[in-house]
């Protein structure tokens, strides 16, 4: 045993515990992400750089621009919730705004279980948007232009012009132009059957 300086016998310290702590450290298998959680995190991310844009200015003069860039934003934020959530949602139009809606059940009066069109009236994103009466909405689906009412009518069945299935799918495919009121190039938004989205600037 080694002899301290003082005359006294040292003490070996002995760490039982830290071998056993080390082997159970190279047993434990390596910790890793799964496909599902990459996908769930990347459209978080997609969801909140949206809503930050969202959430921003408009940069771009006052000429419909500003709204078609939102809409763009908006209905691939929905198209991904749909996924994602696995249920339909619907699109519909009017002479200066238009709204999102889900299809949710609801209990009628004889206790059974119905479902119906609902406008996300009190949603953070995915709320109505009204562009005023200097802009005005014109909308073709499938190519057949489709006149638009003023607003909402509380006295009919509510049902969506367009439908963003949980597949990924819009039915049917539609072109949205916005543009002044009075004078001004129309803003075009193109969405085809598959959720592929183009934007250009009709002159015409």
């Amino acid at each position: 045993m080694p002899i301290l300086s003082t005359g006294q016998p040292t003490r070996r310290l002995r760490f039982a515990g830290v071998p056993r702590l080390i082997q159970a450290a190279h047993r434990r298998p390596a910790a890793g992400f799964t496909l599902l959680e990459i996908m769930i995190v990347m459209v978080v991310i997609g969801l909140l750089v949206g809503i930050f844009t969202l959430s921003m200015g408009s940069f771009a003069s006052d000429d419909g621009s500003e709204e078609v860039r939102r809409f763009n934003v908006l209905i691939q934020m929905a198209t991904e919730e749909a996924t994602m959530q696995g249920r339909d949602l619907g699109l519909r139009f009017y002479q200066s705004g238009y709204e999102f809606s889900a299809r949710l059940p609801r209990t009628d009066k004889d206790g059974r279980q119905v479902w119906e069109w609902l406008p996300l009236d009190d949603d953070r994103v995915l709320r109505p948007r009204q562009l005023g009466d200097e802009f005005s909405i014109q909308l073709e689906l499938e190519d057949r232009e489709t006149i638009l009412t003023y607003e909402r009518d509380t006295r009919e069945t509510y049902q969506p012009q367009v439908f963003l299935l949980s597949s990924g799918d819009i039915e049917p495919p539609f072109t949205l132009r916005v543009r002044r009121t009075h004078s001004g190039p129309a803003y075009q938004v193109t969405v085809s059957s598959d959720g592929q989205v183009e934007v250009s600037n009709d002159a015409s």
